[in-house]
């Protein structure tokens, strides 16, 4: 009866192993040749997506009430998980409880971007994913545009036939892996740090070093490109989630990359102490 038990346990063992990372199937070798593969370099914009982002620190009817300190009416503060969306795009449903727990405690002013960190995956190419080059055989280059709060970003996607490293190894952009499928580009991007708006950034659900994007980057024409998303995260996610976001190929729109521009974090976290104020006190 033990041998039978312990055979039985060793199946389901063995299967479990199987099914886990299905989402990126990654095969034996990464490795790729010049020449073998589509070109998915230019400067891609989104123009529409599937999950929307929640930008709901912008919503100035539910912040009437709070005054900035000259007086006037307050532009952003930092609303409740509810009013800011939480269970209309999805995510509450995802999160486990400590996830929920931290949409609870959190507020704005511990989003990052108020000390001039850039965005990761997948919030960086929301909007803009900007200029794709492929290098060569062995890498290849995806440079996000500046925005209002942070400088651009250059990651490296390497196509080589290396693996992710080691959980000793962890980077803030992570370690992204790339390889085809078909004439669908998959990448995979592991070993990220601790992020608390590393899921998204506007309605500032984090994200943690278990985090693990998958993107699956479809060609429908020479303009056009899909990239399908799924995110895990065995820290705060119940189940992963995926979403797709539509690009077009267009030329890189003036003053997007902006390489004069610097974002200076005393200023940038001076701003964000008198616009978006604090449930808690900063001395």
């Amino acid at each position: 009866m033990g041998s039978t038990h312990s055979r039985l346990l060793v199946a389901a063992l063995i299967l479990a192993a199987s099914t886990m990372g299905m989402s990126a199937q990654r095969p034996e070798s990464t490795r790729l040749e010049i020449g073998e593969v589509p070109d998915f370099s230019g400067f891609w914009q989104i123009i529409k997506g599937e999950y929307e982002l929640g930008h709901g620190f912008d919503a100035r009817e539910a912040c009437a009430s709070l005054k900035d300190p000259s007086g006037g009416p307050m532009v952003r503060c930092s609303l409740p998980w509810e009013a800011k969306g939480g269970a209309t795009f999805g995510l509450k449903d995802k999160l486990n409880k400590r996830g929920l727990a931290w949409m609870e405690f959190r507020d704005e002013q511990m989003s990052e971007k108020h000390g001039c960190i850039p965005n990761t995956l997948p919030a960086i190419q929301d909007k803009w994913l900007g200029a794709v080059f492929q290098i060569g055989a062995g890498e290849i280059h995806i440079e996000s545009p500046t925005d209002a709060f942070t400088e651009g970003v250059r990651r490296i996607v390497w196509t080589d036939g290396r693996k992710h490293p080691g959980p000793h190894a962890l980077y803030f952009q992570g370690h992204s892996i790339g390889w085809y499928q078909g004439e669908d580009l998959v990448i995979e991007t592991t070993n990220f740090t601790f992020n608390p708006d590393g899921l998204e950034d506007h309605t500032h659900v984090p994200s943690s070093a278990y985090k693990v994007v998958t993107e699956r980057w479809h060609k429908l024409s020479p303009t056009r490109m899909d990239i399908t998303y799924t995110v895990e995260d065995k820290l705060f996610l119940k189940e992963p989630v995926t979403f797709t976001w539509h690009y077009e190929k267009t030329p890189p729109p003036a003053g997007r990359n902006q390489v004069n521009f610097v974002c200076d974090p005393d200023v940038a976290w001076s701003e964000a102490l008198i616009a978006m104020p604090s449930r808690y006190t900063v001395d």
